[in-house]
């Protein structure tokens, strides 16, 4: 379905312009006519969308514009109440919490060794995922959370030191830390995450290198990539507890889903791709492309941007595996 845009003004008079500033000099705002209402229902109570009233401000925690499922997939999370646009205060509830662990690249976290050998700590606000205000406070109001990823810093952790980080940042951040040697971890993201995935997934790669020669398939980077996907999956099934929500982010741990299931095969793993899944026809000129599609194939949930990236997804499947799929009002099975 279409867009629907805001129309914001700020001005000092009420005169003139979509939005009434009533003379004081507040910011309005107000939502684009739309010619027609739309709806669209998924099959349960994943989603629902509706939208009847666009003279009406719908704010964000507006129960009715957007209808999540908060307990189909991930289980037991109370919506908020309908027509209550105020965001308040929810009391944690430690005996019916549920223990997620996300997992990411790096860990929300900005670590540093001081001039004297003694390393500092501190949430990274700037994180594309977990900010204070975001994703990380919301969390923590309704479930125990646990961050498993590398250590964001310059300096590399040594093996004596090793036992003592890990410890504080359990006990301080709630999270596991993922040790990666430095040449390994370089070769994996600048070479193939950086080098192969991120131009590939959008779309702007070419087959022929700065020389003019036909490029070819890295297997040493890949291989590099299932070791480091690996070393996350151990961290993470020693630190696995049933019951356990796994939630995995992006594409630098696109195989991990499939090496968990080796050991944890009833376990509920989400993933989520932050970045473009490309068409079929540029996609099936990756040499790994089963592997990858294999390794999403084994999560329990899959996300995407947008669903044109769900349809490439999709199509990929269909093409290269063979595999079927149908398509449902508002969902995709």
């Amino acid at each position: 379905f279409g867009y629907k845009y805001v129309k914001v003004k700020l001005a000092a008079s009420g005169k003139g312009g979509a939005v009434d500033a009533d003379g004081d000099g507040t910011l309005k705002v107000e939502w684009e006519p739309f010619p027609s209402n739309r709806s669209v229902k998924t099959e349960g109570r994943a989603m629902r969308v509706e939208d009847g009233d666009f003279g009406r401000y719908f704010n964000a925690m507006n129960e009715a514009r957007v209808k999540v499922d908060h307990g189909h997939i991930f289980g037991g999370w109370d919506p908020p109440s309908s027509g209550d646009s105020r965001v308040t205060q929810t009391v944690f509830d430690e005996e019916n919490a549920r223990n997620i662990l996300i997992v990411l690249y790096r860990l929300p976290i900005i670590a540093k060794r001081t001039p004297d050998g003694k390393w500092t700590f501190k949430w990274d606000d700037d994180a594309l995922y977990m900010t204070s205000l975001g994703l990380r406070k919301g969390l923590t109001a309704k479930a125990r959370v646990t961050f498993v990823g590398i250590i964001n810093s310059e300096d590399e952790v040594t093996e004596r030191e090793k036992e003592e980080v890990s410890r504080r940042l359990l006990e301080e951040f709630k999270c596991i830390p993922v040790y990666v040697p430095r040449d390994t971890n370089k070769a994996f993201y600048e070479g193939f995450c950086k080098g192969v995935l991120w131009p590939l997934f959008h779309m702007y790669d070419t087959i022929v290198d700065a020389g003019g020669d036909t490029k070819r398939f890295n297997e040493n980077l890949w291989r590099t990539y299932l070791r480091v996907n690996k070393l996350f999956s151990q961290v993470i099934v020693s630190e696995y507890q049933e019951g356990n929500l796994i939630w995995i982010h992006d594409y630098h741990l696109m195989v991990l889903p499939a090496q968990l299931r080796l050991s944890l095969a009833g376990a509920k793993i989400g993933f989520y791709l932050h970045i473009p899944w490309p068409s079929s026809e540029v996609y099936r000129a990756f040499p790994a492309r089963d592997e990858i599609l294999r390794g999403l194939l084994s999560a329990t949930l899959l996300g995407f941007h947008l669903f044109d990236y769900a349809r490439h997804f999709l199509s990929a499947c269909v093409r290269l595996l063979n595999l079927e799929h149908e398509t449902k009002q508002g969902s995709l099975t």
